[in-house]
């Protein structure tokens, strides 16, 4: 069978046929991610490609694309976790940053110390006041009986008292 870059379509699959000798040069690519991505529908729900284009250099607006953009879709809300003395260290450093580069900085250092809790898991830690809000947006957990270094972040089921992980 010949060597064939394949992109899905509405219709089932797509050989290019005219890139066999080189399925990574350029040309080969630009046609897979035309078929992949301008024919198959909208992969642009939240309007960002509207953002950044049609309008000039001078009126693109980052902002609004990076505010509708997510990496990954989930509904979940980042919290950190100031473990270990460079957590805590880098936690102490943020709470206190005034200036707005400084906290985007100390936020970018503390993304290794940040998980993703769904919106049941994060009101209730609100709820118990378990979590401190910093800088308008910033979600730091306060309590550090509900981490574990070997299981993660733990939460309280509803029917017990007892930490169970969370799935």
């Amino acid at each position: 069978m010949p060597n064939m870059l394949v992109a899905p379509t509405n219709r089932g699959h797509s050989g290019l046929p005219d890139h066999t000798d080189d399925p990574l040069a350029l040309t080969a690519i630009d046609h897979y991610f035309h078929l992949y991505y301008w024919t198959r529908g909208n992969h642009d729900s939240k309007g960002i490609l509207q953002e950044l284009t049609g309008r000039g250099t001078a009126q693109i607006q980052f902002k609004s694309a990076a505010d509708k953009f997510s990496l990954i879709d989930l509904p979940t809300t980042p919290v950190i976790i100031p473990r270990g003395k460079n957590g805590a260290t880098l936690c102490a450093r943020l709470r206190i940053a005034e200036e707005p580069w400084q906290i985007r900085y100390l936020a970018r250092r503390l993304q290794r110390y940040t998980v993703n809790v769904w919106p049941g898991q994060y009101r209730r830690l609100v709820d118990d006041r378990k979590l401190e809000t910093w800088h308008d947006k910033i979600y730091v957990l306060t309590d550090m009986s509900l981490y574990s270094e070997t299981i993660g972040l733990l939460h309280q089921d509803g029917s017990d008292d007892e930490m169970q992980e969370i799935a």
